[in-house]
């Protein structure tokens, strides 16, 4: 943000916000907490975002790709939980849901859903490479 020294403003990005007064070198940067940061996950092979179907708040919908777009069923919030890990949460409809492994299940070929969040490991998630 640029303008005059000493002006204050408040930045409000989703549930945060914070007061900034803008110093006399007369710009400030001002970065939300990684807990409020919402991406949109797009695959490198199809180049399409990760989408919830038709916007649905239902706990056990599946995840699918899709073209990309603006609206909030293609965009998620990655909240810490602590080590590297994070909860990956949806950002339509007002249910606290969150991405895990349908049945918590550890077998290959396990289908991804969105499900009532839950604070258990089979929705926590870890961002590894390139």
């Amino acid at each position: 943000m640029r303008g005059a020294a000493g002006r204050s403003t408040t930045i409000v990005h989703g549930d945060w916000s914070r007061q900034v007064t803008i110093p006399s070198a007369g710009s400030v940067t001002v970065t939300p907490p990684a807990q409020y940061a919402v991406f949109q996950l797009i695959n490198r092979q199809s180049g399409r975002a990760m989408d919830i179907p038709n916007a649905s708040t239902a706990a056990g919908t599946g995840v699918v790709q899709y073209t990309p777009g603006s609206a909030a069923n293609q965009r998620f919030r990655f909240t810490p939980v602590g080590s590297g890990v994070y909860e990956i949460h949806i950002t339509h409809g007002g249910t606290p849901l969150a991405l895990g492994v349908t049945g918590g299940s550890t077998s290959n070929s396990a289908t991804i859903e969105q499900q009532t969040a839950n604070g258990g490991t089979g929705q926590q998630w870890r961002r590894v490479g390139k």
